[in-house]
């Protein structure tokens, strides 16, 4: 029987190339970004110490989630701040005194380096998440009145657990519920959770509604359990749910 500790070292194994670049000595790390891309750091010698930093990965898988340069680099700043260390031309950076320091040096930089993305990629989609929420209460509004919306719907799956759903519209004894998704993978799986285990689509009709491009296996995952839409598509689409 192979020893575990074996498993898990030829499992990690990968971790351990190091690659010469113009940026520094190349080393990917354990810590993963929110794409689950692993975080790379970068070493390059400095007299007697070295200068370690994340190459500017933190800053390029946020932007990728979402164009914000200022919430950026708030975040990457706060994450830098947390470890004592500084940013420099969008990259997280440490300055290490001598070799003792380098592994601590280059752990606190990929661990940073992981947390600020995470940050602000939680930022970013709160935000859009935010600006869907109010865009959808406005044009529910619009089509079908004040006194047929409701916010904050409540349904209980058959766990037992209670789920929280952006909105509902009422006609007579027929209701639809509504809640805003993004492209972020922790959105995706909580609203699918939620309707699957609410069942709410078989209780009048339930939508998961976007306004930016989901990822054709995320969308196709959510279509299992809600009718996943647009914005521009959601007022008909609820009408149509309310006839039938």
């Amino acid at each position: 029987m192979t020893n575990l500790c074996t498993t898990v070292r030829e499992s990690l194994a990968r971790y351990e190339r190091c690659d010469e670049t113009t940026q520094g000595s190349r080393f990917e790390t354990h810590c993963l970004y929110p794409s689950f891309e692993p975080v790379a750091v970068y070493v390059v010698k400095i007299g007697d110490g070295f200068l370690v930093h994340d190459g500017g990965g933190a800053h390029a898988c946020s932007w990728a989630h979402g164009r914000d340069e200022k919430l950026i680099s708030r975040a990457l700043a706060e994450s830098a701040g947390r470890f004592g260390l500084r940013t420099d031309n969008r990259q997280i950076v440490s300055d290490i005194p001598s070799e003792a320091w380098l592994a601590s040096g280059i752990l606190s930089v990929a661990n940073a380096s992981a947390g600020a993305a995470l940050d602000a990629v939680s930022r970013q989609a709160k935000a859009a998440s935010d600006r869907l929420h109010e865009r959808v209460r406005e044009v529910l509004i619009r089509r079908f009145t004040i006194a047929r919306v409701s916010e904050d719907i409540v349904r209980t799956g058959e766990s037992g657990r209670d789920y929280h759903f952006d909105f509902g519209v009422r006609d007579g004894t027929r209701s639809v519920v509504i809640d805003v998704v993004t492209p972020a993978r922790g959105s995706i799986v909580h609203k699918y959770t939620a309707f699957a285990d609410a069942k709410v689509r078989y209780q009048g009709g339930a939508f998961a509604v976007h306004d930016l491009p989901l990822v054709p296996a995320d969308a196709n995952l959510l279509a299992q359990v809600a009718d996943v839409v647009p914005y521009v598509a959601l007022p008909a689409g609820v009408e149509r749910a309310l006839l039938h």
